[in-house]
C-alpha cells in the first residue's frame, strides 16, 4: 500500500509535495504514434494517406505536450490531450474499422483534417515554448492552505448546487438536448450560461472530495468521492447531453491521476475510467437515436435509455462505431481545407466587427445566436445535415477559413503562448487554489480543440478572468472553513 503523501511547507507559507506528487507522467501518450507507425509499416490498408498523415499529427501532439515535459496537470498537456483524442486517436479508430465511421465524402478529406492537426500542435508546441522564455517561473500571490483537503462539509456544500442547476435547467426547457425533445426554450438559454457555471462550481466539490481522500487516504471520503460521481453522471444522463453527463470526467481522471501515487491503483482507475466514459458515450448516442426527438415522460426516456445500455453491451461492433463517430468530428477540417479556397473564399475578419456583443449579458445581444457561429460554419459547408446538428467547425478548420496555413500556424502559437503563461501562473501553486481552477477552467481548455476563433476569444478576455475570480473566493471560503488541522476534519 502506497503512503500518504507527505508535504513540506515553504518559507512562502506553500504546502508543497516531498515527493513527485504533482508531477506524474504523460509519456504513455508516445504509445499512439509508436502503434500508428507499426500500423502504417504492416497493415495493408486501403487508406495510406490518412494513416500517415495520423502518425504526423500524433506526433506533433506529443510535440506540444513534451514543452511541458509530459506534465500531465497542466493546461498545455489538456489542450493538446482534446487535439489527440479527436484527431489522430479518432482518425486511427476509424482505420481499424471495416467501414469508416464517418460520411464518405468526409473521409475523402480526412487526410488533409489529420495535416491541420499537425500543423496546429506544432503552433501549440511553438507557443509553449515562446511562453517559456518570458513568462512567469511562479505564482506571484502568495497564499496560504492546509494542503490540498477541503473540509467534506464544504465539498458537499459545492456539490449540492449541481443538481440544483439541473432542476432549473429543467424548468427553464434547457436541460434536455433538443435530439431527445425534438424542442429547446431559446428564449431561456440566455441563462444558460450562469447555470452551467453553477453546475460547474457544483462539480469541483467532486474534485475536492477526490483531493481529499488523496491526501487523507480514509475509505469513506474515497466512497463519498465515487457517490458524487455516479450522481452526477445520473442526474444529466437523460438529457442526452455528453458534455452535461460526463464532460466533466476526463478532467477529474486526470486530477485524480495527478494525486494518486500507488501505481497498481492509477492503471486500475484508468482502465475503467476510460471503459466508463465510451460506454456512456455509446449509450447516450443510441438514446438519442432511439428516442428520435419524440419526447415522452421521464419513465419513457428512462426506459429508452435502460434499452439503450443493453444495445451497447449486445451489440459492441456497433457501440465502437457509434463511438468512433462521435469522436470524429476532425471531418469539419479536412471539408473547410479542401473547399477553401476553390469553392468557399476565405472569410478574413468577417463576423469579428459583431464580437463585443460576447461581453454583454445574453439578453442584450442583438445577435443571440452569436456563439453558434462554429456549428453554422460547418452547416454551411456541408459537414452538418440541418440546422438541429451542433457538429463544430473545430478551432483549425474556423482558423483556416479565415486565412489559410498562415493563420492556423499563427493563431495555434498564440494559444499556445497564453496556455503555457497560464500555466506557470497559475498552477503551479500546489493548493487548493489550482485544483479549483483546473475544474472550473479545465473544461474550457480542454474544449478549445472543438472551439470557434470566437469561442477561443471569449476563453483568453472573458472566462479566465471570470473563473480565476471564482476559483479566488472559492478558495478563500474553503481555507476558511478548514481552519482545523487536516486530521480533525474526519
Amino acid at each position: 500500500m502506497g503512503q500518504p503523501s507527505t508535504f513540506v511547507q515553504t518559507r512562502r507559507g506553500r504546502l508543497i509535495s516531498a515527493g513527485s506528487w504533482w508531477n506524474p507522467d504523460a509519456r504513455w501518450g508516445l504509445l499512439l504514434p509508436i502503434v500508428v507507425f507499426f500500423f502504417c509499416i504492416v497493415s495493408e490498408t486501403s487508406h495510406p494517406r490518412v494513416a500517415l498523415a495520423v502518425l504526423a499529427a500524433s506526433i506533433a501532439c506529443m510535440a506540444a505536450m513534451m514543452t511541458v515535459g509530459f506534465r500531465l496537470f497542466s493546461f498545455i498537456t489538456l489542450a493538446v490531450f482534446g487535439h489527440l483524442l479527436f484527431y489522430p486517436f479518432a482518425g486511427f479508430c476509424n482505420l481499424l474499422l471495416e467501414v469508416p465511421a464517418v460520411r464518405a465524402d468526409l473521409w475523402d478529406s480526412a487526410d488533409l483534417a489529420m495535416w491541420g492537426c499537425a500543423v496546429g500542435c506544432l503552433g501549440l508546441a511553438l507557443g509553449s515554448l515562446l511562453a517559456r522564455l518570458g513568462g512567469p517561473r511562479r505564482s506571484r500571490v502568495a497564499l496560504s492552505s492546509q494542503g490540498t483537503a477541503s473540509s467534506f462539509r464544504f465539498n458537499l456544500i459545492l456539490f449540492s448546487l449541481l443538481p440544483i442547476a439541473a432542476a432549473a435547467q429543467y424548468s427553464l426547457g434547457i436541460y434536455y438536448h433538443i435530439s431527445v425533445t425534438g424542442e429547446y426554450a431559446f428564449e431561456n438559454s440566455i441563462y444558460m450560461n450562469a447555470l452551467t457555471i453553477i453546475a460547474w462550481i457544483g462539480y469541483s466539490g467532486i474534485f475536492l472530495q477526490v483531493g481529499r481522500y488523496c491526501q487523507i487516504r480514509k475509505v469513506k471520503d474515497g466512497f463519498s468521492a465515487l457517490c458524487m460521481t455516479i450522481i452526477a453522471v445520473v442526474i444529466y444522463m437523460p438529457s442526452g447531453s455528453r458534455t452535461a453527463a460526463i464532460g466533466f470526467l476526463p478532467l477529474l481522471l486526470i486530477c485524480y491521476l495527478t494525486m494518486e501515487k500507488r501505481v497498481y491503483i492509477k492503471v486500475t482507475v484508468l482502465a475503467a475510467a476510460i471503459v466508463s466514459v465510451f460506454l456512456f458515450s455509446a449509450v447516450i448516442d443510441i438514446y438519442r437515436s432511439d428516442i428520435g426527438g419524440t419526447g415522452g415522460s421521464m419513465e419513457e426516456k428512462v426506459s429508452t435509455m435502460g434499452d439503450a445500455v443493453h444495445k451497447v453491451m449486445g451489440e459492441k461492433v456497433v457501440a465502437s462505431a457509434v463511438i468512433v463517430s462521435r469522436l470524429s468530428d476532425f471531418v469539419a477540417v479536412g471539408r473547410i481545407i479542401e473547399y477553401t479556397p476553390s469553392v468557399y473564399p476565405f472569410r478574413g475578419g468577417a463576423d469579428m466587427g459583431d464580437w463585443w456583443q460576447m461581453f454583454l449579458p445574453g439578453f442584450l445581444r442583438p445577435q443571440v445566436f452569436l456563439a453558434n457561429d462554429g456549428a453554422r460554419l460547418a452547416q454551411a459547408y456541408g459537414v452538418a445535415l440541418g440546422d438541429w446538428s451542433s457538429s463544430p467547425s473545430m478551432i483549425i478548420g474556423d482558423l483556416y477559413s479565415r486565412a489559410g496555413w498562415g493563420a492556423v500556424v499563427l493563431g495555434m502559437t498564440l494559444v499556445g503562448f497564453l496556455l503555457g503563461w497560464l500555466d506557470r501562473l497559475l498552477l503551479n501553486r500546489r493548493d487548493l487554489f489550482s485544483i479549483l481552477l483546473f475544474a472550473l477552467l479545465g473544461r474550457e481548455i480542454f474544449s478549445i480543440v472543438s472551439m470557434s476563433l470566437l469561442n477561443a476569444f471569449v476563453l483568453f478576455t472573458r472566462e479566465v478572468i471570470v473563473m480565476y475570480m471564482l476559483a479566488f473566493v472559492l478558495f478563500r471560503f474553503a481555507s476558511a472553513e478548514n481552519r482545523k488541522p487536516i486530521d480533525q476534519h474526519a
